[in-house]
């Protein structure tokens, strides 16, 4: 806190005054009398006069001094003031700014993270639309396949009709003969004994123990004279796959020179061998129950299922392969008993 200026002043100039009487011998003498006065006192009167004057003098400019000085202390506190206020306002503006720039680090960090994971997306993309691609040549050759067995299977279902030739089906050059089953079918050489027979089997290249399949008509003793297809893991029966049954069915009981049945369940190459194996037993009884129902004698039906058997799987896939084609039943028409073949 400042003292007042004018206080100052007025202590200078009471210390002046006392001074100036000192200095000058004007100080009371005890041992002065009244009656012996020196005769140059009235000198010294009139220069106390003029030391009076320039006292004044003195206190007066040195209290315009001091009204000077409250006038500058008075500025220098506001100063001072409006320094604070900005010392202040740059410490809320350097706040800001940190926040500010913490804001926009956490937006890089957004950024670089979406970057990252739009890198992602199309990487993802691209994989998907190889796969597409891949997707799209299986299906193709899975179609051109499908088209083939087709063919076949017309093929077959005219040997299967009365009065058909099984020597006139050739063995299709796309499908490599296999050496777990020898069939030989040579040319007929006689007619059916009646109308609606099936022609009698040729003697077969192996053992006698071994069935002839009727329609087959091939090496690889794969073909059936029908499929009917399911759905993944299921075993019910599809309104398409009920009509083809029934229609199998009816082909079978118009047929005069049928031994057996065999009805071969199968399955994709998903799951366990075990699981698959019962699977594929389900779909052949399935279907078998159909055969019962239009009127087939349940003695003459002869029930396997291979499951994921890779010998008798109707298309060969690696395992863990979801084969479409696979998730059927075969039906063929045998001209004599015989057993399943041996599978374990």
């Amino acid at each position: 806190m400042r003292l007042p200026y004018a206080t100052i002043a007025s202590f200078i100039a009471g210390g002046a005054a006392v001074g100036f009487a000192t200095g000058t011998g004007m100080a009371p003498n005890p041992f002065a009398t009244a009656d012996l006065q020196p005769p140059v006192a009235v000198e010294q009167q009139g220069g106390f006069d003029e030391a009076r004057a320039a006292l004044d003098s003195l206190t007066e400019q040195l209290t315009m001094r001091a009204a000077e000085l409250e006038r500058l202390s008075g500025s220098l506190n506001a100063r001072d003031t409006e320094l604070q206020n900005l010392t202040e306002s740059l410490a809320r503006r350097e706040a800001r700014l940190e926040e500010e720039s913490d804001a926009l680090a956490a937006r890089d960090a957004d950024l670089q993270s979406l970057q990252t994971s739009l890198t992602a997306r199309e990487t993802a993309l691209s994989d998907a639309e190889t796969i597409l691609t891949a997707l799209r040549a299986s299906l193709a050759e899975r179609e051109q396949s499908l088209d083939l067995r087709e063919s076949r299977l017309i093929d077959l279902e005219t040997v299967a009709s009365p009065g058909g030739d099984p020597s006139k089906i050739l063995p299709s050059p796309s499908e490599p003969q296999t050496e777990h089953v020898a069939l030989a079918v040579p040319a007929a050489t006689s007619a059916p004994s009646e109308p609606g027979a099936i022609p009698a089997a040729p003697p077969l290249v192996t053992a006698s123990a071994t069935p002839t399949i009727i329609g087959a008509g091939l090496a690889d003793g794969k073909m059936p004279i029908a499929e009917v297809h399911f759905e993944s893991a299921s075993a019910s029966l599809t309104p398409g796959g009920l009509n083809r049954a029934l229609q199998a069915a009816e082909r079978l009981s118009a047929s005069k020179n049928i031994g057996r049945i065999r009805i071969a369940g199968h399955t994709d190459t998903l799951g366990s061998p075990t699981a698959n194996r019962a699977l594929g037993q389900a779909r052949a009884e399935a279907v078998a129950d159909v055969f019962v129902q239009a009127g087939l004698s349940r003695e003459m039906i002869e029930i396997v299922g291979f499951g994921e058997t890779p010998a008798m799987l109707p298309v060969p896939t690696a395992d863990g392969v979801a084969e479409p084609l696979n998730r059927c039943v075969g039906i063929y028409a045998m001209s004599t008993p015989g057993d399943v073949p041996n599978i374990n």
